[in-house]
Parts: structure tokens; sequence; C-alpha cells
């Protein structure tokens, strides 16, 4: 049974001024959080820089103004150690970065949660073994201490592939965990008889003497880095994604059309000597946008530099290993849908 209430003026007036207070918050909080989510949208995306030649022509997109041409803000972080550039977005300090292909596909196995939405470039004569004068061959390193950067990393997996290449194996040789900065030091030591080394660390170590014994171009596909960023800012910020892919092009077409400029701005942002990213570029394969479409991130192409069949051949490797239990899904881990977005745009211009 509900009883009757009596509403008095003044409790009349107390509701009244409650209930105002309780609108007033109401939307107070709404707008707030309309702030808050409009300062997220609008916040710059966060790319990781590695010190290697390709990730520069971010600089040179940001420089030229591309990034703000797209309507994307982003802000660069250069790390000069590779391993801990991929420490740092594991741990969540950026929103996007340029790795090693394999090493995507083994962190994204421990939980990264990461896609590739394009490939940057395949590596020729960028990454190398090199070893002292007086052995040509990489075969002539059975015996010996040999260094990668990083134990079932890219170059862990690059220098095994390499050695099979000669008829080798892991068991013919020791292994050294020595990053790519230090090989040239180490070398001068003798703590090791060869490394795996990639620019612009190369072009030091071949003015000392040292030879190349083996080159990535020997196994093609074995290296490719590319662009990747965190699933859940690709499903957020698509468009930003997508203006960042756009002016990375851009700055490929302008650094081929603009070599001595494009050098200078890309060592005054890095600090990296011009011969250097120089050689760095001329040692590497920069795949346009037409070759994303067609081979990098086709999933219908056979070719070896399509990341779908070189994907199979990495994950072969960690599962030979005992690294990784089985196949990924690959529309997990390549979103083509810019590429594909973006190709039809400059099909539609032309």
């Amino acid at each position: 049974m509900v009883g009757h209430i009596t509403v008095t003026h003044r409790s009349s007036s107390k509701m009244i001024l409650c209930i105002s207070m309780a609108i007033i918050s109401s939307l107070c909080t709404i707008s707030i959080l309309a702030t808050v989510s409009h300062a997220s949208e609008g916040e710059p995306i966060k790319l990781g820089v590695k010190v290697w030649a390709p990730d520069f022509l971010s600089y040179l997109a940001q420089d030229k103004g591309f990034f703000d041409k797209n309507n994307v803000s982003i802000e660069l972080r250069l790390v000069q150690d590779y391993q801990q550039i991929l420490n740092n977005y594991s741990n969540g300090e950026f929103d996007g970065m340029i790795p090693v292909y394999s090493d995507l596909i083994y962190r994204n196995e421990q939980g990264m949660d990461s896609r590739v939405v394009y490939a940057i470039d395949f590596s020729n004569t960028g990454d190398v073994i090199i070893g002292k004068g007086n052995n040509t061959t990489l075969a002539d390193e059975k015996g010996k201490k040999i260094s990668v950067e990083g134990i079932n990393s890219f170059s862990h997996l690059f220098v095994l592939k390499a050695l099979n290449k000669v008829g080798l194996d892991e068991g013919d040789v020791e292994i050294a965990n020595i990053p790519a900065q230090n090989v040239t030091q180490e070398l001068d030591k003798g703590t090791i008889d060869a490394g795996h080394i990639y620019q612009p660390y190369t072009s030091e170590a071949l003015k000392k003497g040292y030879r190349i014994l083996f080159a990535a171009g020997n196994i093609p596909g074995a290296i490719t880095d590319v662009l990747v960023f965190r699933t859940k800012v690709i499903q957020e910020r698509p468009q930003d994604i997508q203006a960042v892919i756009k002016s990375i092009i851009e700055a490929q077409k302008y650094y081929k059309d603009n070599k001595e400029e494009s050098l200078k701005i890309m060592s005054s942002k890095s600090g990296i000597d011009i011969q250097a990213i120089k050689n760095g570029l001329d040692s590497v394969v920069l795949p346009s946008l037409k070759d994303n479409f067609v081979i990098a991130m086709n999933n219908k192409s056979t070719e070896v530099n399509s990341l779908y069949s070189s994907g199979r051949y990495i994950y072969g490797f960690f599962l030979d290993r005992g690294q990784l239990d089985e196949y990924p899904d690959f529309n997990k881990l390549v979103d083509p849908e810019f590429v594909k977005s973006l190709y039809q745009d400059m099909s539609n211009e032309r």
C-alpha cells in the first residue's frame, strides 16, 4: 500500500534545487567526456623511428609538410637501439613503428596485437654478415663465433637461413648476442669472428677492412621492414592511419625526385651522416604503392616478397624451433584495406 505524500513548499524547493543540480552535473559530465574524446582523437600519432635509412622517410614527410597536408598530427621518436624500440612499443610508448616483419610475427604471438598496413622496404645489401679479411665466404666461418642481434629475432633467423644456404647449420657455429651497432668493435677486439650488421654501421666496418660474407638479397623475403600500428589504433583512427601511409608514400616519391635535398633533411633530423643514409637507401628496395597492392599486401600473390608467402616461411622457422605452436590467421596480421583504398584513389586520378 502506498501512503499519501504531502510536499511542502520548502521540500518542493529543495527537490527542484536537487534536480537542477543533477541536470547541471550531468551536462558538465557529458561536456567533459566529449572534450576528452575529442582530445584523444586529436592527439598526435606516436611513431617509433629506428636507426635505419628507410625509417627516415618519415622525417622527410614531416619536414616537407606531407603529414600536415594530409591532416594528420604525428610525433616521431628516434630510438637508437633496435631491441629497445621493440620493447618500448610493446610497453605502449608508441602507436606505431617500422619493425622487421619477422619480429612483428614473433611479438604478436606474445600478445602485442598489431597489424601491418604497408611494406616499407625489402633488404638487399642492407643487411649483411661481415667477417675478417682472411675469410671470403660464410662457409669459412665453420667452428667460429657469429653474432646476431637478439635470440629468436629477425637477425637470428637471417643468420641461420644464411648458414643453411651455404651448407651449415646452427650447430656448426657459436652464436653470440650482440647489437648491430657494436659488431665492428667486437670484431676489433676479437670477441667474434663474424656478425650480422646493417647500415649505417656496415659502412664503418667496411672502412676498417672487414668484408661482406653474405647479404640478405641472397634470401629474398627474409628481411622486410613494415609499417605497423596497434589494432586498436587502426580501428579507432583509420583516417589518420591512411594519412600516415599516404604521407610516407609521398616522401618516398619526393626522395626519388630530390635526392640531394632529401638526404640533407634526413641527416639533419636523424643525426646520421648523409653518405650513410644514402648507402642505406641504396641497399634496399623501396616498394611502391603498386608493389604493395600487387605483391606485398596481396594474399593471392605467391611472390617471395609477398607478406603472406614470406610470413609462412618465417612462421615455419619459429615452428621448427618450438617458439610458436601454429600458423597464424593472416587476416589478423596483415591489413591490406588502406593500400587497396589508396591504390584505387591513385587509379581514379589518372
